[in-house]
């Protein structure tokens, strides 16, 4: 396993100083935009706890229709969000579910 410092390691792996900053700079981007995430998930959930807090196209979306594969099984559906309607994979859906009372 290679034990070196993760700086060495980065410092060595890019051939100019340009390449360097670059990556660096991407790194910095990249990490920022990690945190912004993952504050706005935080914020998500302690605003609904229990919801699912990732955005998508099938998010709060109604399904119309349904299109069957080959073997008869729904494979795909037919969803219509608030800008458009979409058909889309039924791998790609989530199922949300009203709480019973």
């Amino acid at each position: 396993m290679d034990e070196r410092n993760p700086i060495s390691r980065l410092v060595e792996h890019y051939s100019s100083w340009d390449r360097l900053k670059r990556a660096v700079a991407w790194l910095l981007k990249l990490k920022g935009r990690l945190l912004l995430v993952g504050q706005e998930r935080k914020s998500l959930m302690k605003a609904n706890p229990g919801s699912n807090p990732t955005p998508g196209p099938t998010h709060g979306a109604e399904c119309l229709s349904t299109f069957p594969g080959a073997k008869g099984l729904i494979r795909s559906v037919l969803v219509k969000t608030k800008s458009s309607t979409l058909q889309r994979p039924v791998d790609k859906l989530c199922l949300l579910l009203e709480a019973a009372d």
